[in-house]
């Protein structure tokens, strides 16, 4: 890809944010332009920085102001900010809950250079990262379980469902219209159209939609 990704990372560990840094050191595709230690740290360097980083990188444990009210105030004031949630645990409860509140994906914390670098490119080309994560998981939990037999049937067009299955394999929009021979504009309004019909917070939020209701399989691999 051409464009630069700007990146924030949000950690109260130098020591994690300098290996990161240093990991990225060569990505030339990835330029990291801010860094903060909690989530009111982050707020204030939004604020007042007139470029906006396009994914943040963030652990969940932090001081003052933790993962978890950062990713819910994130959502509500940066909703185009992609966010990466840095994680040691696969806890599915405290996953569901960052869907829910706006994570676009979570990373193994100390990820080697290739793993970094892809999962930072795929949230932003693709709007999720759940690559090595166990979603079908969380999706089993009880109170998933009952939301789903609480809502009615979406009913998708055909096109819808094409687009759906290559945007969750983790095709770009500009792949997609290549591979169906039809705009990026078509493409983004039957993905807008997608996300209205399912009450979807973003890419991430109805992949979440997309295992429950057995649109997708994430063990299908982009061909």
């Amino acid at each position: 890809m051409d464009k630069v990704i700007k990146l924030a990372i949000v950690d109260d560990d130098d020591i994690s944010k300098r290996i990161i840094g240093i990991h990225l050191k060569n990505a030339k595709n990835i330029k990291i332009i801010l860094e903060a230690s909690n989530g009111k740290e982050l707020q204030d360097a939004l604020a007042l920085k007139k470029q906006k980083p396009d994914v943040i990188l963030m652990d969940l444990e932090m001081p003052v102001m933790d993962g978890i009210e950062t990713t819910e105030y994130l959502d509500k004031q940066y909703p185009d900010i992609k966010i990466l949630i840095l994680t040691v645990h696969d806890d599915e409860k405290i996953s569901n809950h960052l869907i829910e509140k706006g994570a676009n994906g979570f990373l193994t914390k100390h990820a080697d250079m290739n793993i970094l670098v892809k999962a930072i490119t795929t949230v932003y080309e693709s709007g999720y990262y759940f690559e090595g994560w166990d979603l079908k998981k969380i999706v089993n939990l009880k109170k998933i379980r009952n939301k789903v037999n609480s809502k009615s049937k979406v009913i998708f067009s055909k096109r819808e469902l094409e687009i759906i299955k290559l945007l969750l394999q983790g095709y770009t929009n500009k792949e997609i219209s290549t591979k169906l021979n039809i705009s990026t504009r078509t493409v983004e309004v039957h993905r807008d159209n997608v996300l209205k019909k399912t009450n979807s917070r973003n890419i991430a939020h109805f992949a979440v939609y997309a295992v429950q209701h057995g649109l997708i399989d994430f063990n299908d691999e982009k061909k």
